[in-house]
């Protein structure tokens, strides 16, 4: 087994912080119910686009993350749904 270079480590690091995130969103979703939804619909959009607005300040490109950010609570809702 090859052995990781200590960039490899921190990528390696950093996506599974990522995964543990995504989990415990996962779980935040799963713990509503669904009277709750239009209002966390509602919430979920301000929230993404003040992140974005965030993103750019931090010479990240406001779109993409936008979109990863959506396509990561579409993830977490089904997985907190099962």
């Amino acid at each position: 087994m090859p052995v990781m270079n200590r960039t490899e480590n921190r990528t390696e690091t950093l996506l599974r912080q990522m995964l543990d995130l995504i989990e415990e969103l996962s779980l935040h979703y799963g713990q509503e119910h669904d009277d709750d939804a239009p209002s966390r619909a509602a919430q979920d959009r301000e929230v993404l686009l003040s992140l974005a607005e965030e993103a750019a300040e931090r010479g990240l490109d406001e779109d993409q993350i936008e979109k990863l950010f959506r396509a990561v609570i579409h993830m977490a809702k089904e997985a907190g749904e099962t």
